[in-house]
């Protein structure tokens, strides 16, 4: 199960760390940092898929939502992918644009740096580019190894069905320019 990490921030001075287990219950796994009281900490409620802050003061809130709850609302998170549908979505979604897959492990240190990079161009390029994920685990090894995935993260660009592009390693640059090329 992988867990999303953020930072309740009091102005620009982070005060905790939350870890959001995604897909099970949602539970909130608070770490002081050094020299903050716990009178400083602040959560936030899950309601309709959207983050209720639980105090008036800004922070960033650490609860995610697969999908937008309204149109026109950013994604927070990319769609994730499981061996039973990638290629059917494939076929399906890369007819008309260009489908990007992150292949990634849940241990995967330059794959969670990445990702919020890669949800921001989901956002910038709805549309015409769909990015979406692919955990590389036990239960998708099938999938991975008939891709010959042997490095995380790895990118393949799909269009009209056909793989047309990939790149492995978090390389921004080089990812963001094979995008522009395909999309």
């Amino acid at each position: 199960m992988e867990c999303v990490r953020s930072a309740v921030v009091m102005g620009a001075r982070p005060v905790l760390s939350l870890s959001v287990s995604l897909g099970g219950p949602r539970a909130l796994h608070p770490r002081r940092h050094a020299g903050q009281h716990l009178s400083q900490v602040r959560t936030c409620t899950q309601q309709g898929g959207r983050a209720q802050p639980t105090s008036s003061r800004p922070h960033v809130c650490a609860a995610a939502s697969n999908s937008p709850t309204s149109i026109g609302e950013p994604l927070t998170e990319l769609k994730e992918l499981d061996q039973s549908e990638f290629y059917s979505f494939i076929e399906e979604h890369s007819q008309d644009r260009l489908v990007v897959v992150d292949f990634y492990t849940a241990w995967c240190g330059p794959c969670k740096l990445i990702q919020p990079t890669l949800v921001e161009w989901a956002n910038e390029f709805a549309g015409e580019v769909e990015l979406v994920r692919f955990e590389c685990k036990k239960e998708n090894k099938e999938i991975g190894s008939k891709l010959g995935i042997k490095v995380a993260p790895t990118f393949f660009l799909y269009k009209k069905g056909e793989k047309v592009a990939s790149l492995t390693g978090a390389k921004t640059d080089e990812l963001r320019k094979l995008i522009e090329t395909h999309k």
